[in-house]
């Protein structure tokens, strides 16, 4: 009988520590997933800014360009 008793509290504490675990491991991988969505949100917007950047330069340039002939 006390050998049942021993197994079955070394089984409930055993079954707590996986679910502490699990718990903890779900906790990390749900973080993870929200920095990772978080990462391809940038990394789809960078493109974006690329390009208004290179149109912004390309246009500063024809002002540039257009200040320069009125002076020469």
């Amino acid at each position: 009988m006390g050998t049942i008793l021993v197994t079955s509290n070394n089984n409930k504490e055993l079954i707590h520590k996986i679910e502490t675990s699990q718990a903890v491991t779900d906790t990390k991988i749900q973080n993870l997933t929200e920095e990772v969505r978080r990462h391809n949100n940038f990394a789809e917007r960078i493109p974006i800014l690329e390009t208004h950047i290179t149109n912004i330069s390309e246009r500063l340039n024809g002002v540039e360009d257009d200040l320069k002939n009125k002076w020469v």
